[in-house]
């Protein structure tokens, strides 16, 4: 593909971009729309391939189609609300065992479930998204290219930029990490080790890293040793029981038993996320790929906005204008908020009271594909 604009504003405005992501810290939001390019699915569409690999009539078929149903209205859900919803049944059985109940379960479309079945459910579940994106032939170049114009192009030929540059991941595939690797740079992924890797947060502050990941639903290479409650990155080929791990893979949501606590590598996370949102050095996030559907992320960039003046935060959407999604136009709207965003959508740019567009053409900017060809002009 080939994306042009051709307004001379829009052009300057481009080109103001491409600076500020040379002259600021930086940061990328990359949600599942990033992935589409790579022919990979996006996670609205993980809820049916794993239906269909399913026993038929399996309880944990049962269980997915029952909370399928609950979401029916909604078109915009994903697998991780599905996800949620179990892990939150399999608490409450979870917290009734704890308080001394011998026969603890739930009724759930008129059958009924024990805290076993649940937790085995989004076991299963999480298997098969894994087995789902795997078994697709991906195509790495726009990340690779992605990642080439940030840290070669953009950073001028200079061995290291000021800071690394920050990725927060929302997509379980490892297209950004391979991408990464296969332009060589040095980056921390929350995991030190290599076919084997044990979680060690400490080596997102090592010194001459250039970029660091933050995989903040968790990774199809992520799983659980039997010996810690902390993930191990693990390599498909290296699972074998003498290392003591079984196939339980890491996506969010993790147990809830751990969460928010030092044992749940998603608190640890989000708090990274947090902490390098609210930082008061001229920074830049991008958000690109993402529907503004999670909560928790939210959150932090709202509070972001609230506390870090010196953030800018540039969104590229698949919308019309900011009004069309109800968490962006409660942005657009608030003064204080307004003069940090700039919206980069389908019918154009903008940012405070000033709207510029191509002529009443639609703009394909949003898309991953054509953020990394503006990126390499």
């Amino acid at each position: 593909m080939s994306f042009t604009i051709t307004n001379p504003e829009l052009i300057e405005i481009v080109n103001e971009y491409l600076e500020t992501l040379q002259s600021c810290n930086r940061s990328f939001l990359i949600g599942a729309g990033c992935s589409k390019c790579a022919k990979l699915p996006l996670t609205g569409e993980l809820a049916d391939l794993v239906k269909a690999k399913m026993t038929a009539a399996s309880k944990s078929k049962e269980i997915l189609e029952i909370i399928i149903k609950n979401f029916i209205t909604d078109p915009n859900i994903t697998i991780e609300e599905y996800i949620s919803e179990i892990v939150d049944y399999a608490a409450i059985l979870e917290r009734r065992v704890d308080k001394g109940s011998t026969h603890p379960t739930i009724d759930l479309g008129g059958k009924t479930y024990k805290e076993e079945d649940l937790k085995s459910a989004v076991i299963e579940i999480q298997k098969l998204i894994v087995e789902s994106i795997e078994e697709k032939n991906f195509e790495l170049k726009t990340h690779t290219d992605f990642i080439k114009a940030i840290h070669y192009r953009l950073d001028n030929g200079k061995s290291q930029f000021a800071t690394p540059t920050n990725y927060f991941v929302l997509n379980y595939d490892t297209l950004i990490e391979d991408a990464l690797s296969m332009n060589k740079i040095n980056y921390a992924d929350g995991f030190r080790g290599a076919a084997i890797g044990w979680w060690d947060t400490s080596v997102f502050n090592d010194s001459g890293i250039k970029a660091r990941l933050f995989k903040l639903h968790g990774s199809l290479d992520w799983c659980i040793s039997d010996d810690d409650k902390l993930p191990r990155r693990l390599k498909q080929k290296s699972k074998h029981t003498a290392y003591n791990f079984n196939d339980n893979v890491l996506i969010y949501p993790c147990a809830t038993k751990y969460k928010e606590t030092q044992n749940d590598p998603f608190a640890q996370l989000l708090n990274n996320y947090r902490n390098i949102l609210k930082q008061n050095d001229k920074a830049v996030l991008t958000i690109c790929g993402y529907r503004f559907a999670d909560n928790h992320i939210n959150i932090e960039i709202e509070k972001a906005l609230s506390e870090a003046k010196n953030l800018t935060v540039i969104i590229f959407s698949e919308i019309d204008t900011p009004n069309d999604n109800p968490t962006l136009k409660r942005w657009f709207e608030n003064k204080d908020f307004k003069p940090h965003l700039k919206f980069f959508t389908k019918k154009g740019f903008y940012h405070n009271d000033i709207t510029i567009q191509d002529g009443g053409k639609d703009i394909d900017w949003w898309k991953f594909e054509s953020l990394t060809e503006i990126l390499n002009k």
